[in-house]
């Protein structure tokens, strides 16, 4: 939807004065917010294009048809559980918020973690794509050359908003994950081409660029074969394992909680309360007033699984006066948040 929008945008810069691009636009927007809303930091800052040039009939335009695209989920929303807030928003970042607030060690062990993160991914999630934006400037500037055209020179602009992204989720939410990088790669790639064709036409680009072309071909390989044989994220499979544990020991009928309950959710088969909010807004409230362990077991729960590091660390000054019992433990294949433990509540 990120990439028929901006298509949308881009067809738009070409006519402004086109009432239809203009709605295709705004609708294409409003589609991308409903898919992610992070992305509406994107088409926000796009949409100023309209205001600098002046052309508010198509921002008016855009607007209202992006405004009737979304608004039926605000008021479905509204009317369902009462509040327009995703959940998944402030699930995990008030976690972060209260670590800050409780002092301590903040930089070393919540601020500078979080931000190595986000620097860490800024690279790994681009990529190739990087490499091959950084090595086409580099041939353009050396070269002396320019660009094909104004609008190629535009594709520069969903890249920066994409990394307005990242910044707002690691300095303002203070919780960057992988997929919050994945509008950053589809940018460098966005613009890479053009700026490595550019480069090519360049004296230097000429000389060495088929090179370059063919290291990042074995780059891509290289790294592809890598991930197929070591998957990067292997907690999950620990978590599979863990849900495949719960679908043999735990029958039908009993509701299990986790604080990352998707995977045991639904490899289990089982009833699995997400009891870090993240698509449970009661679990935040209960969060909240330091009861989570209380509203577990009102929802019929009565086993908790997790790794130790969520269970114990995380989430453990929300559980109450109730508190866990360890019954089993499973082994793991990636020990970052140390085992996964079936907890009964007491």
């Amino acid at each position: 939807m990120l990439s028929a929008c901006v298509a949308g945008w881009a067809r738009l810069t070409a006519s402004p004065e086109s009432n239809g691009r203009a709605a295709l636009f705004g609708a294409l927007a409003g589609l991308a917010v409903l898919a992610r809303s992070d992305v509406g930091l994107i088409i926000g800052v796009l949409s100023l294009w309209l205001i600098l040039k002046k052309r508010w009939t198509a921002f008016a335009i855009a607007m209202v048809a992006a405004v009737a695209v979304v608004a039926p989920w605000f008021v479905w929303s509204w009317q369902r559980v009462g509040t327009v807030v995703q959940s998944s928003a402030a699930a995990i970042p008030s976690l972060v918020a209260y670590r800050i607030q409780s002092g301590g060690d903040v930089w070393g062990s919540v601020l500078f973690p979080i931000i190595n993160y986000s620097f860490r991914y800024l690279i790994i999630y681009p990529g190739v794509a990087l490499i091959a934006l950084i090595v086409g400037a580099l041939f353009v500037r050396v070269g002396r050359v320019r660009l094909t055209s104004a609008r190629a020179a535009r594709l520069w602009l969903p890249l920066a908003r994409a990394l307005l992204i990242v910044f707002v989720h690691t300095f303002v939410r203070w919780y960057p994950r992988g997929w919050y990088f994945a509008p950053l790669a589809w940018g460098a790639a966005l613009v890479a081409g053009p700026t490595f064709a550019a480069g090519l036409a360049a004296p230097i680009g000429k000389r060495f660029g088929v090179w370059v072309a063919v290291a990042l071909g074995l780059i891509v390989i290289g790294q592809s074969i890598k991930m197929i044989g070591q998957p990067e994220y292997k907690w999950q499979s620990d978590m599979r394992a863990g849900a495949e544990w719960l679908a043999q020991n735990v029958s039908g009928d009993e509701t299990v909680g986790a604080f990352n309950a998707g995977i045991y959710a639904y490899y289990s088969g089982r009833r699995v309360l997400s009891l870090d909010g993240l698509v449970d807004w009661d679990a935040i409230e209960a969060r909240q007033e330091k009861r989570l362990l209380d509203y577990f077991v009102e929802r019929g729960g009565t086993l908790i699984i997790d790794h130790e590091a969520y269970a114990i660390g995380s989430f453990s000054p929300f559980f109450g006066a109730r508190t866990l019992e360890p019954i089993t433990q499973l082994p793991t294949l990636d020990g970052t948040y140390g085992p996964i433990v079936v907890y009964r509540v007491k």
